[in-house]
């Protein structure tokens, strides 16, 4: 049986370890709300069109035909990002001024 003692010193140890990472993941994970791409989009506007163009893609071949890249915040990261056609390196420091937090 675990003991109150243990569990709050367990506690501390997550929390200072996840302060040590200070990830993008573990920071908006914590309260259990993730953040749709439209609902960021609509907050953050006006945001440039390579960003725009890059958040809203949809996929045009494979089993995915159809469906967005990116449907949460904390999905996107630099290789699906800059995969985008006419999408580049430019467009995600863009974003990453933007959203700092979430690459």
């Amino acid at each position: 049986m675990i003991t109150k003692e243990q569990y709050l010193e367990a506690l501390t140890i997550v929390e200072t370890y996840h302060k040590q990472l200070n990830l993008a993941i573990v920071r908006h994970s914590y309260d259990g709300k993730r953040i749709l791409v439209n609902d960021w989009i609509n907050e953050n506007r006006p945001i440039p069109i390579r960003v725009y163009q890059a958040l809203i893609h949809t996929e045009q071949y494979g089993k995915n035909k159809g469906k967005r890249t990116f449907t949460y915040m904390d999905e996107i990261n630099m290789s699906d990002f800059i995969s985008i056609r006419n999408v580049g390196v430019k467009a995600w420091r863009d974003f990453l001024k933007l959203a700092p937090d979430y690459a």
